[in-house]
């Protein structure tokens, strides 16, 4: 290996987990892989493997994160959207629904006014 040479050197044979590399490799033929001048590869270390996973774990967390809290503000806004619209038609129909008590009110006191007039004139009496 060149002393400038950012490959680490590895011997030309099958290796297992046992020889340093990670628990959870599987054995590989350094001879098979396209690397660095006279059959080296770089290999990482169980240091760089746990760091890689714990960076990953990270930027999955911190996306769902983002995600969810960008998710809660637009339902929160779209529930205040609807929140005014019924409002808003509630209020049309409760305005609607007290004019046509209205008009049945007044024709109520029109009936009744109606009514004293019958009285009056069937029975000959005055109610006033």
């Amino acid at each position: 290996m060149s002393v400038g040479s950012s490959c680490t050197s590895v011997p030309s044979r099958e290796f297992s987990p046992h020889d340093g590399m990670a628990a959870y490799s599987r054995p590989i033929r350094v001879s098979s892989l396209e690397g660095c001048e006279d059959d080296t590869v770089h290999l990482m270390n169980d240091a760089q493997i746990w760091t890689m996973i714990g960076s990953f774990i990270a930027l999955m967390l911190s996306m769902m994160t983002v995600v969810s809290t960008l998710f809660i503000r637009v339902v929160r806004t779209e529930i205040g959207g609807l929140r005014n619209e019924m409002n808003a038609q509630i209020g049309g129909l409760r305005g609607e629904m007290n004019a046509r008590f209205d008009t049945v009110n007044t024709r109520i006191d029109g009936l009744d006014r109606d009514m004293q007039a019958v009285v009056k004139r069937t029975f000959g009496l005055d109610r006033d």
